[in-house]
C-alpha cells in the first residue's frame, strides 16, 4: 500500500509540474495571455456558488479611470467540468447611476474568462455577471466591490484571516483531476442494517408457456407475429400454434388428465395456506403453489375449449373476419401474463410433447428485491420504516423503498440453517428496468431509530488510521482539513457529529489528491498563479 501510495504521489507531482510548470514559489501559465496575480497589487478574490455554477473571480484593487480585468473562472457544477463556449456580462451601476456593462464571447481557456470594466467614479458596487451558453444560463450578483480614487488610497488589509491553515489548489488542477463537492446538510438519518440482496421476479410475474398436448408447431404470418426474446408482449397474446397429432378422443383423454392435475393443485393450494398460517412455509412458497394452480387452470381451460371446439367446428375467420383459414383444429398457445419474452425454444416446424416449455414470459415492470438479514436483526426490521439499496453499475445513486416507490411485503419465519438468516422481500417498482433478474444488490434497511443532524456524502470521508477527515471548500482555490466525528450512515450519507457545520461545502470525489496537494506544500496561500 505504501509504494502504491509514492507511486500515486509521483504521477501527481508529475501532471501538476508539467501542466502548470514552476518557478520558486510562483506557478507560470501560458506567457502569451496571462494575468499574474503574484507579487503586484495585492490580488483580490471571490468565490459564489449557485446551483447550476461556481464562480472563482480574481482582480486587483479597483482604481476609478484604470482598465480593471476580472479573472473568472467559471465550473459547471453538473458535471463540474470548465465552462465552455459561453457569453459572459458585467453589468453595474455607478453611485450617479450610469450604467456600465462590459462582455466577452469566450474564454482565454477552458473555462477562463477575463472581462473588463473601467469604472469612472469611485465608491461601492454591486456587479450582476450574466453567463450564457448552450449548456448552462445563469447569474450571480457580486457584491461588497470598492473603487478606490487612487492608487495610494487602496486600502491594504488582510484579506484572508486564516485560523485554519489553507490548502491551494488551483482550480485549473481541480478540473483536470475531476475534484467535486456538495454541500452539507442537516437532514434526518436512519440507523440502518446492511444485507446483501438479489433481485427476483415476483411468483406471479413468471410464466412458462406449455402446450398441454403433444403437436407440431405452425407458423402463418397472418395469424401471429413470431415472439422473440426481449420482445414485449400482453396477456391474451398469442405466441405460438400448435397443430395437435392426437385425435378429438385423444385430447379428451388428456382433458381428463389435465382436471386431475388442476383437482392436485387445488389441494396443494389449500394446503399451502393453511402451513403458511401457522408459519411453517414462507410467503413466497404461497405464492409459488397459486402460481402452478392458475397454471393448471389455465391448462384445463384451454382443453376444455378446444372440445367445445370440437363439437361445433369453428374458422378463424369466424373470429377474425381480417383471416379466412380455417384452422380449427389449431391450438392457441396465448400469454397468461403481460411482460417481456426471457427465453424462447420456439422453432417452426418442431414436434413437441406435453408440457414442452416454448417461452418464459416475465413482468418486470416491478419486482422482488430479496434481502438475507441476520435472525438476531429481525425484531428492527419488523419496525423498520423503510430501505434504500444501490444498483451495480449506478455508483452514487440511492432508490429509497418507501410508500411510492414499493413495500415489504413478507419477513420470513424460517431460519437458514447454515447462513442463520431469514429473508426478507420488498416488493419495488421497476419503471426504467435497471433491475435485472439474478442482479445483486446492496440494501440498507431503515430501523425505528432516526436523529436529525449534520450529514455529508461517504465518498468525502478519509479514513487515516481510524482518524476520519474531511476536505472543506472554503473559496474557488482554498481548501482546509477537518477533522471529524462520524456516526452512523445513511443511503450513502454520514453523520457527522463535530468537525463539519452545516452549509459548508466539501470534496465529494478527489479528496485524496486535495490530500496530497497538502503534502507537497508546493503552493502557498498568497503566491498566486499565472493566466
Amino acid at each position: 500500500m505504501f509504494i502504491n501510495f509514492i507511486v500515486y504521489l509521483i504521477i501527481f507531482l508529475t501532471t501538476v509540474t508539467h501542466t502548470y510548470g514552476s518557478k520558486g514559489n510562483e506557478v507560470y501559465g501560458n506567457e502569451s495571455a496571462h494575468h499574474d496575480h503574484g507579487h503586484g497589487e495585492a490580488a483580490i478574490d471571490v468565490t459564489i456558488w449557485t446551483e447550476k455554477v461556481e464562480l472563482f473571480m480574481e482582480y486587483e484593487s479597483l482604481v476609478k479611470d484604470k482598465i480593471s480585468e476580472f479573472v473568472s473562472h467559471l465550473t459547471d457544477l453538473s458535471d463540474f467540468k470548465p465552462i465552455m463556449d459561453a457569453r459572459v456580462i458585467l453589468e453595474t451601476i455607478t453611485p450617479s447611476g450610469k450604467n456600465l456593462q462590459a462582455s466577452v464571447n469566450a474564454p482565454i481557456r477552458p473555462g477562463i474568462f477575463t472581462p473588463s470594466l473601467t469604472f469612472p467614479e469611485s465608491g461601492a458596487y454591486e456587479i450582476k455577471m450574466s453567463v450564457k451558453s448552450n449548456k448552462v444560463t445563469d447569474s450571480l450578483l457580486i457584491k461588497n466591490i470598492v473603487v478606490y480614487d487612487n492608487a495610494s488610497s487602496v486600502e491594504h488589509q488582510h484579506l484572508h484571516d486564516e485560523e485554519e491553515r489553507e490548502i491551494s489548489f488551483l482550480k485549473e488542477q481541480q478540473w483536470m483531476l475531476g475534484l467535486k463537492t456538495g454541500t452539507s446538510t442537516k437532514t434526518t438519518l436512519y440507523e440502518s442494517i446492511l444485507a446483501n440482496a438479489k433481485v427476483v421476479p415476483r411468483s406471479e410475474a413468471i410464466a412458462e408457456i406449455t402446450t398441454p398436448i403433444p403437436g407440431k408447431v405452425v407458423f402463418d404470418k397472418d395469424l401471429y407475429k413470431t415472439p422473440i426474446i426481449g420482445d414485449n408482449v400482453i396477456k391474451g397474446q398469442t405466441l405460438a400454434i400448435i397443430n395437435p397429432l392426437l385425435p378429438p378422443s385423444s385430447i379428451e383423454l388428456n382433458l381428463t388428465q389435465t382436471k386431475e392435475r388442476l383437482s392436485k393443485a387445488n389441494s396443494d393450494l389449500e394446503r399451502a395456506r393453511q402451513l403458511y398460517k401457522s408459519g411453517a412455509i414462507s410467503f413466497k412458497k404461497l405464492q409459488e403453489a397459486e402460481l402452478k394452480y392458475k397454471i393448471e387452470e389455465s391448462h384445463h381451460k384451454n382443453l376444455s375449449a378446444k372440445i367445445e371446439s370440437y363439437k361445433a367446428p369453428q374458422t378463424y375467420a369466424d373470429k377474425n373476419k381480417s383471416h379466412h383459414k380455417s384452422d380449427s383444429n389449431y391450438i392457441y398457445l396465448n400469454s397468461p401474463i403481460s411482460g417481456t419474452i426471457v427465453a424462447s425454444n420456439f422453432l417452426v416446424g418442431t414436434h413437441i410433447d406435453v408440457h414442452e416449455m416454448l417461452f418464459t414470459v416475465i413482468d418486470l415492470s416491478s419486482i422482488w428485491i430479496e434481502a438475507q438479514v441476520y435472525e438476531h436483526d429481525i425484531p428492527k426490521v419488523l419496525s423498520s420504516s423503510g430501505a434504500a439499496f444501490q444498483i451495480p453499475g449506478y455508483p452514487g445513486e440511492i432508490y429509497p423503498i418507501n410508500d411510492e416507490t414499493g413495500r415489504l411485503i413478507n419477513v420470513g419465519v424460517v431460519v437458514d440453517e447454515e447462513t442463520r438468516t431469514v429473508p426478507v422481500i420488498y416488493e419495488v417498482i421497476n419503471p426504467d428496468l435497471k433491475l435485472r433478474i439474478g442482479m445483486f444488490l446492496d440494501i440498507s434497511i431503515h430501523t425505528s431509530k432516526a436523529i436529525n443532524s449534520v450529514a455529508i456524502p461517504q465518498t468525502s470521508i478519509l479514513d487515516e488510521g481510524g482518524k476520519y477527515t474531511a476536505y472543506v471548500h472554503v473559496s474557488g482555490e482554498s481548501f482546509v482539513k477537518r477533522d471529524i466525528t462520524i456516526g452512523i450512515t445513511d443511503r450513502g450519507l454520514t453523520e457527522v457529529k463535530s468537525g463539519i457545520n452545516p452549509g459548508e461545502r466539501v470534496v465529494t470525489e478527489g479528496a485524496y489528491q486535495v490530500k496530497l496537494a497538502s503534502m507537497t506544500g508546493s503552493l502557498e496561500r498568497g503566491h498566486g498563479h499565472a493566466h
